[in-house]
């Protein structure tokens, strides 16, 4: 570093000349980033980067919405674009999270224009926490938040709990999987056959069959004892 500023008794501050970050972008092969390719950049992150767990795409898609002449958004526009589109696709009967998100399930508490402690106006979570007395315990390199009370912080108010998300599989998949997870195997005729059963959700498409995996878990599990028997 060209300059180095200590603002506490572990962290420093380090500045860099203009002329020693083009150095080092030379000499590691980096790419500085300036108005020239910043927009050619831009859209290959969002081509490329792997977004499964992110809610970045709806944020841009919300920021294009509301932009006003000076590149300026309002924050309480970007909530209730959320809020909508997630609401929307509620409605319609789509998966509104990935269930393994870190907020599935709450994403309607994170995002209700009504809470004013939402996370979105609360960035700083360390602060938040010792205001609201989340209980924590604090390390030197990390801190261990209570999740649960700290979703109840953010956002106090009751909501309508939101059932889990169906695991979706075509039949040969879900063949696929329960073998792999049962001693006792099952075939694709065993499978056709709990489809009989009334009680399993499937959809035929073409030449495709998808079924409800927990639903024919059961079923051929059913099956089997009884063929066993």
């Amino acid at each position: 570093a060209d300059l180095e500023i200590p603002t506490s008794s572990s962290r420093v501050f380090r500045y860099f000349k203009e002329e020693s970050v083009e150095n080092y972008a030379r000499e590691f092969g980096w790419q500085l980033i300036d108005d020239n390719v910043k927009k050619d950049l831009f859209i290959k992150m969002i081509r490329d980067m792997d977004m499964s767990y992110s809610y970045k795409p709806v944020l841009i898609k919300a920021i294009f919405e509301n932009i006003d002449s000076h590149g300026r958004v309002k924050l309480s526009d970007i909530v209730n674009y959320f809020r909508n589109y997630y609401n929307n696709r509620r409605e319609k009967g789509l998966i509104v999270e990935n269930p393994r998100s870190l907020y599935c399930g709450y994403l309607q508490r994170l995002f209700a224009e009504q809470d004013k402690e939402t996370i979105l106006r609360r960035p700083n979570i360390r602060r938040f926490v010792l205001q609201y007395n989340v209980p924590c315990e604090q390390h030197k390199k990390a801190w261990l938040i209570d999740f649960n009370a700290f979703m109840k912080a953010i956002a106090p108010k009751k909501y309508p709990i939101q059932e889990g998300i169906p695991k979706v599989r075509r039949i040969e998949n879900a063949l696929e999987e329960y073998n792999a997870s049962h001693k006792q195997k099952a075939t694709i005729d065993d499978v056709k056959a709990c489809l009989k059963s009334g009680n399993v959700f499937y959809y035929s498409y073409r030449d495709r069959i998808i079924v409800n995996y927990e639903e024919i878990e059961i079923e051929l599990r059913k099956l089997i004892r009884l063929k066993q028997v």
